[in-house]
């Protein structure tokens, strides 16, 4: 990879990207025809998405790959009934902002380990 880190992205199967966009194609489709036919005007945003679709499957079939990506979030609170509230608080902010969280029953450690300040301790000294 020129210019990176050596890390790697990992990278969706080309026949999971078109099945993805073929399903998302034609929940727009429909969407559309349902709007349409009940008197509702098709707007920008679902124009947006529709574009955007075809825009994926144009770089997929240029031989561009969808790459996925994974952040993580750490939710602490004093007691469980708290713990619970804020997970169900931020699990809805991020709905809305359309991202999906999960939690990671039974693989803690690899929380615990994406969650340590990185960089944290470092000297502010200037190199030459």
């Amino acid at each position: 990879m020129p210019g990176g880190s050596g890390a790697s992205v990992p990278q969706v199967p080309p026949s999971r990207s078109q099945r993805r966009i073929d399903r998302d194609a034609t929940h727009l489709a429909a969407d559309e025809k349902q709007r349409v036919r009940a008197s509702f005007r098709v707007g920008a945003r679902h124009q947006r998405a529709r574009s955007a679709v075809r825009e994926r499957e144009s770089e997929l079939v240029a031989g561009y790959s969808e790459l996925e990506y994974a952040g993580f979030l750490t939710i602490s609170a004093e007691d469980p009934v708290k713990l619970a509230r804020s997970c169900t608080e931020h699990e809805q902010v991020a709905a809305q902002a359309g991202l999906e969280l999960r939690a990671l029953d039974g693989r803690h450690e690899l929380g615990v380990v994406c969650a340590l300040p990185v960089g944290r301790g470092l000297s502010r000294r200037r190199f030459s």
